[in-house]
């Protein structure tokens, strides 16, 4: 069973003044294929009318990808407000750091010299430099990083490599954008380290289905 969507509010205040939000944690599932993708719903499971066999294993059904993510919408926004997608690179590495670290309307206190803090507890302050002073943000673990998930027959095979990957993404972001009615927001990707790399793949497979307004690549890592 997928669990259901945790959904709080929240605000920050930012440089241009208080922003009040609503966060929502969730997951997505998303299939290794297109034709298979199409017969997943919002809620995970297949639709009624899908040519899945329910009584085989799980180990034994098509490949699926349950995907982790933590979206902010300001209350009550201006007309046409942005949407970003951000994820983290490693490759292998959950979007903890471009959301705890740097751009969620939160952040966790880090040693101003850089030097590894010992342990537990640690500082969550509210981020003035978040940005969500300019644009909606979901922030995305890819499969099988922090608390996203592959199942199914070769699940592996099916979700990582380059192109696996980003096939992955592709099919969440467009379903995303269909939960939550976003297909006409100015829409933006976000990639640090091998989500660079991530980002030139993903926006060559995206521009089958829509117009992106832009790409950011942060510590780009695209000549290896």
């Amino acid at each position: 069973e997928v669990p259901p969507d945790s959904i709080t509010e929240g605000s920050v205040k930012v440089e241009s003044g208080t922003i009040d939000y609503r966060a929502i944690a969730g997951t997505l599932t998303v299939g290794a294929t297109d034709p298979q993708d199409a017969m997943i719903g919002f809620d995970g499971k297949y639709l009624p009318d899908a040519t899945v066999d329910m009584n085989a294993k799980p180990e034994d059904r098509p490949a699926t990808a349950r995907i982790f993510y933590t979206a902010y919408f300001q209350k009550n926004p201006a007309k046409n407000r942005p949407i970003t997608f951000l994820y983290n690179g490693g490759p292998g590495s959950a979007t903890m750091y471009l959301h705890m670290g740097a751009f969620g309307p939160e952040r966790l206190v880090l040693p101003q010299d850089s030097a590894h803090q010992e342990g537990a507890p640690y500082q969550i302050v509210a981020n003035e430099y978040s940005l969500l002073d300019a644009s909606d943000l979901v922030f995305i673990d890819a499969p099988g990083t922090g608390f996203s998930r592959v199942y199914g027959k070769d699940a592996g095979k099916a979700f990582y490599g380059t192109d696996p990957d980003a096939h992955a993404f592709d099919r969440f972001i467009r379903c995303f954008l269909s939960k939550y009615d976003r297909w006409n927001s100015p829409k933006y990707l976000f990639g640090e380290s091998y989500g660079t790399t991530r980002t030139a793949v993903l926006t060559n497979l995206l521009q089958r289905h829509l117009d992106l307004n832009g790409s950011i690549f942060l510590s780009q890592i695209l000549s290896f």
